[in-house]
C-alpha cells in the first residue's frame, strides 16, 4: 500500500506535527545543528567515529552464509536478547 493511502485519514494536526518535525530534523545533520555543520568556524572542532551499523552487519553475514539466495527477499533483523526464540540464526 502506497504512504499516501494514510494521509487521508491524518487530521489538521497530524499534518502540522509531521510538517513540524520534518523542519525540526531538517535543521540537524547527523544530529549535530546546521548552524555548526556549515560554519567555518567548526573546522576542526567537528570529528568523525567510524561505527558499525549492527542490523546491516548482521544482514551482511546472514546473506554471506545463502548460495542462492531467493530473488526479492527482504531481511528481517531481530535482537536475541527480545526475541530469544531466534537465538538459533546467531553466529
Amino acid at each position: 500500500m502506497r504512504p499516501t493511502a494514510f494521509l487521508e485519514s491524518w487530521s489538521t494536526r497530524d499534518r502540522a506535527l509531521a510538517m513540524g518535525l520534518g523542519a525540526y530534523e531538517a535543521g540537524y545533520y547527523m544530529g549535530i545543528p546546521i548552524e555548526k555543520v556549515w560554519d567555518p568556524q567548526s573546522e576542526g572542532w567537528l570529528v568523525a567515529k567510524q561505527v558499525v551499523n549492527q542490523a546491516d552487519a548482521a544482514i551482511a553475514r546472514a546473506q554471506a552464509k545463502i548460495k542462492d539466495p531467493e530473488p526479492g527477499a527482504q531481511w528481517q533483523v531481530f535482537d536475541i536478547r527480545e526475541n530469544p526464540e531466534y537465538a538459533d540464526l546467531a553466529d
